[in-house]
Protein backbone atom coordinates (compact mmCIF):
# COMPACT_ATOMS: atom_id res chain seq x y z
CA UNK A 1 0.00 0.00 0.00
CA UNK A 2 2.61 2.51 1.09
CA UNK A 3 4.51 1.18 -2.63
CA UNK A 4 1.23 2.53 -4.47
CA UNK A 5 1.01 6.28 -2.52
CA UNK A 6 4.79 6.70 -3.42
CA UNK A 7 4.48 5.65 -6.84
CA UNK A 8 1.44 8.37 -7.00
CA UNK A 9 3.05 10.70 -5.40
CA UNK A 10 6.34 10.37 -7.67
CA UNK A 11 3.78 10.37 -10.90
CA UNK A 12 1.93 13.73 -9.60
CA UNK A 13 5.82 15.28 -8.97
CA UNK A 14 6.74 14.39 -12.36
CA UNK A 15 3.58 15.29 -14.21
CA UNK A 16 3.83 18.23 -12.40
CA UNK A 17 7.47 19.12 -13.20
CA UNK A 18 6.46 18.71 -16.86
CA UNK A 19 3.79 21.11 -16.65
CA UNK A 20 5.84 23.69 -14.88
CA UNK A 21 8.63 23.22 -17.47
CA UNK A 22 6.14 23.71 -20.32
CA UNK A 23 4.76 26.75 -18.88
CA UNK A 24 8.17 28.00 -18.55
CA UNK A 25 9.00 27.48 -22.30
CA UNK A 26 5.88 29.04 -23.91
CA UNK A 27 5.59 31.97 -21.36
CA UNK A 28 8.09 34.36 -19.60
CA UNK A 29 8.89 33.71 -15.97
CA UNK A 30 11.95 35.46 -15.38
CA UNK A 31 12.41 39.35 -15.04
CA UNK A 32 12.40 41.25 -18.26
CA UNK A 33 15.13 44.14 -16.64
CA UNK A 34 15.23 47.10 -19.33
CA UNK A 35 18.59 48.83 -18.71
CA UNK A 36 18.34 52.65 -17.60
CA UNK A 37 19.62 54.18 -20.90
CA UNK A 38 16.74 52.28 -22.55
CA UNK A 39 14.39 53.11 -20.37
CA UNK A 40 15.19 56.78 -20.63
CA UNK A 41 15.04 56.62 -24.29
CA UNK A 42 11.28 55.02 -24.67
CA UNK A 43 10.30 55.89 -21.39
CA UNK A 44 6.44 55.74 -20.65
CA UNK A 45 6.44 58.77 -18.60
CA UNK A 46 6.06 61.12 -21.42
CA UNK A 47 2.82 61.72 -23.91
CA UNK A 48 2.14 59.46 -26.33
CA UNK A 49 3.54 61.83 -29.15
CA UNK A 50 6.97 61.97 -27.56
CA UNK A 51 7.12 58.12 -27.13
CA UNK A 52 6.14 57.78 -30.29
CA UNK A 53 9.42 60.06 -31.56
CA UNK A 54 11.44 58.06 -29.66
CA UNK A 55 10.65 55.07 -31.37
CA UNK A 56 10.79 56.50 -34.92
CA UNK A 57 13.94 57.86 -34.12
CA UNK A 58 15.60 54.48 -33.58
CA UNK A 59 13.84 52.40 -35.77
CA UNK A 60 16.57 52.04 -37.84
CA UNK A 61 19.52 51.94 -34.79
CA UNK A 62 21.19 48.67 -35.43
CA UNK A 63 21.39 49.14 -31.47
CA UNK A 64 17.56 47.99 -31.28
CA UNK A 65 17.44 45.49 -34.19
CA UNK A 66 15.30 42.70 -33.50
CA UNK A 67 16.88 40.07 -31.93
CA UNK A 68 19.98 42.12 -31.54
CA UNK A 69 22.49 39.48 -32.42
CA UNK A 70 23.54 37.08 -35.35
CA UNK A 71 20.75 35.00 -36.01
CA UNK A 72 21.72 31.40 -37.83
CA UNK A 73 18.39 29.38 -37.71
CA UNK A 74 14.69 30.78 -36.80
CA UNK A 75 11.75 27.89 -35.54
CA UNK A 76 8.04 28.63 -35.14
CA UNK A 77 6.30 26.63 -33.03
CA UNK A 78 2.59 25.95 -32.02
CA UNK A 79 1.66 27.63 -29.10
CA UNK A 80 0.13 24.00 -27.30
CA UNK A 81 0.33 22.17 -24.04
CA UNK A 82 3.54 19.93 -23.59
CA UNK A 83 4.04 19.66 -27.40
CA UNK A 84 5.13 22.88 -28.44
CA UNK A 85 8.91 21.89 -29.22
CA UNK A 86 7.63 19.06 -31.08
CA UNK A 87 5.68 20.78 -33.53
CA UNK A 88 8.67 22.76 -35.33
CA UNK A 89 9.33 24.12 -38.93
CA UNK A 90 12.57 26.31 -40.08
CA UNK A 91 11.87 29.69 -41.54
CA UNK A 92 13.91 31.69 -44.02
CA UNK A 93 16.22 34.17 -41.41
CA UNK A 94 16.17 36.99 -44.07
CA UNK A 95 12.50 37.03 -44.59
CA UNK A 96 11.21 37.03 -40.87
CA UNK A 97 14.40 39.09 -39.82
CA UNK A 98 13.22 41.71 -42.94
CA UNK A 99 9.70 41.71 -42.11
CA UNK A 100 9.90 41.93 -38.06
CA UNK A 101 12.75 44.90 -38.51
CA UNK A 102 10.03 47.00 -40.60
CA UNK A 103 8.23 49.28 -38.79
CA UNK A 104 5.41 49.58 -41.54
CA UNK A 105 4.87 46.47 -40.54
CA UNK A 106 3.27 46.95 -37.57
CA UNK A 107 0.63 49.92 -36.40
CA UNK A 108 0.76 51.83 -33.38
CA UNK A 109 -2.25 50.27 -31.65
CA UNK A 110 -2.00 49.49 -28.05
CA UNK A 111 -1.62 45.60 -26.86
CA UNK A 112 -4.36 44.26 -24.40
CA UNK A 113 -2.99 40.80 -24.43
CA UNK A 114 -1.29 38.40 -22.57
CA UNK A 115 1.67 35.45 -23.80
CA UNK A 116 -0.38 32.97 -22.85
CA UNK A 117 -2.80 34.19 -25.40
CA UNK A 118 -0.57 33.58 -28.99
CA UNK A 119 -0.99 30.90 -31.04
CA UNK A 120 2.71 30.80 -32.55
CA UNK A 121 6.15 31.32 -30.76
CA UNK A 122 9.21 32.22 -33.21
CA UNK A 123 12.21 31.27 -31.61
CA UNK A 124 15.66 32.98 -32.93
CA UNK A 125 18.87 30.80 -32.51
CA UNK A 126 23.09 31.90 -33.09
CA UNK A 127 25.95 29.49 -34.58
CA UNK A 128 26.12 27.96 -31.11
CA UNK A 129 22.05 26.90 -31.30
CA UNK A 130 21.84 29.71 -28.13
CA UNK A 131 18.28 31.33 -28.56
CA UNK A 132 18.87 35.13 -28.52
CA UNK A 133 15.44 36.23 -29.16
CA UNK A 134 11.41 35.28 -29.04
CA UNK A 135 8.75 36.55 -30.70
CA UNK A 136 4.95 35.80 -29.66
CA UNK A 137 2.32 36.42 -31.88
CA UNK A 138 -1.51 35.31 -32.66
CA UNK A 139 -2.88 35.75 -36.19
CA UNK A 140 -6.77 35.05 -36.38
CA UNK A 141 -8.20 38.04 -35.30
CA UNK A 142 -5.63 39.27 -33.03
CA UNK A 143 -2.56 40.50 -35.06
CA UNK A 144 -1.01 41.13 -31.50
CA UNK A 145 3.03 40.65 -30.44
CA UNK A 146 5.37 40.76 -27.88
CA UNK A 147 9.10 40.07 -28.48
CA UNK A 148 12.25 39.93 -26.23
CA UNK A 149 14.22 41.52 -26.67
CA UNK A 150 12.30 44.70 -27.06
CA UNK A 151 12.32 46.55 -30.72
CA UNK A 152 11.23 50.36 -31.54
CA UNK A 153 10.37 48.80 -34.92
CA UNK A 154 7.58 47.02 -33.64
CA UNK A 155 6.39 49.66 -32.20
CA UNK A 156 3.55 48.99 -29.94
CA UNK A 157 3.03 45.30 -30.28
CA UNK A 158 0.07 45.11 -33.02
CA UNK A 159 1.13 44.16 -36.64
CA UNK A 160 -0.70 46.52 -39.60
CA UNK A 161 -2.91 44.88 -41.99
CA UNK A 162 -0.08 44.74 -44.71
CA UNK A 163 2.44 43.39 -41.91
CA UNK A 164 -0.32 40.69 -41.25
CA UNK A 165 -0.97 39.91 -45.09
CA UNK A 166 3.25 39.73 -45.09
CA UNK A 167 3.23 37.58 -42.14
CA UNK A 168 0.66 34.96 -43.31
CA UNK A 169 2.59 34.88 -46.68
CA UNK A 170 5.95 34.47 -45.34
CA UNK A 171 5.06 32.06 -42.67
CA UNK A 172 2.65 30.16 -45.02
CA UNK A 173 -0.81 30.50 -42.71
Amino acid sequence: MIKKIIVGILIAIGISFLIQLDKADRSIIYSRHTDKEEFEKFSFFKTDEEVKEAYAINFDNPEYLFPRAIVKTIKIYKNSFLISRLNSRSLDVNEILGLINDPNNFSWDETIWTISDSEYIIRFFDAQDTEVGVFWFCVDNCFMTESIPFSPSMKFGAFSKKGIERFKKITKF
